[in-house]
């Protein structure tokens, strides 16, 4: 009671602008900045998967040492030159007297 939620998506400079200005109270972002002015907290695990079609030859693997991919034709995902869009949370709680 008394907490309002907005969920909305902006890049990680804009969060960290909003939180500068107190326009949000908190963000979520993949890392935190490195910056004195914030404290930020890890609070799951971002695990990083391997795609491959069901008939490659590793598909069925639970376990790849990083060596197998020796020579294997892949893509990967690279940061964007601009900052990524992420997802802030904002709340504005009433105090009950």
């Amino acid at each position: 009671p008394g907490v309002e939620i907005k969920l909305t998506v902006h890049n990680r400079a804009e969060i960290i602008e909003q939180l500068r200005s107190y326009r949000i109270d908190l963000g979520v972002m993949g890392r935190p900045p490195k910056d004195e002015s914030f404290n930020g907290q890890v609070f799951a695990p971002n695990p990083l998967a391997m795609l491959a079609p069901v008939n490659h030859r590793l598909a069925l693997r639970s376990h790849i040492a990083p060596e197998e991919l020796s020579g294997e034709p892949c893509s990967r995902v690279n940061r964007a030159p601009a900052p990524k869009p992420r997802w802030n949370v904002t709340s504005r709680s009433t105090a009950y007297v």
